[in-house]
């Protein structure tokens, strides 16, 4: 099968024009499993910060849904 994928996206407030201003709200992330399905995981304000771990630690690819360089740095920024 090869290296999983993990695709993500996240919800924030839209001022995109500050990174440090903008609030992480939401977001959801899908995981390629070993039997080829996809494991769904809900993103809250309190699992950020274990999420942004999974991250950091996920063997494979990671899809940031709208702009990585954008979803990316707000999601640290914010997980406290």
């Amino acid at each position: 099968m090869g290296k999983p994928y993990l695709v993500y996206d996240i919800e924030t407030t839209s001022n995109i024009s500050n990174l440090k201003e903008t609030k992480f709200l939401l977001g959801y992330c899908m995981r390629a499993q070993s039997d080829n399905t996809m494991k769904y995981e809900y993103i809250d304000q309190e699992g950020l910060k274990k999420f942004v771990e999974k991250m950091v630690n996920f063997d494979g690819y990671i899809v940031g849904y709208n702009n990585i360089g954008f979803d990316n740095p707000v999601c640290i920024y914010n997980m406290g």
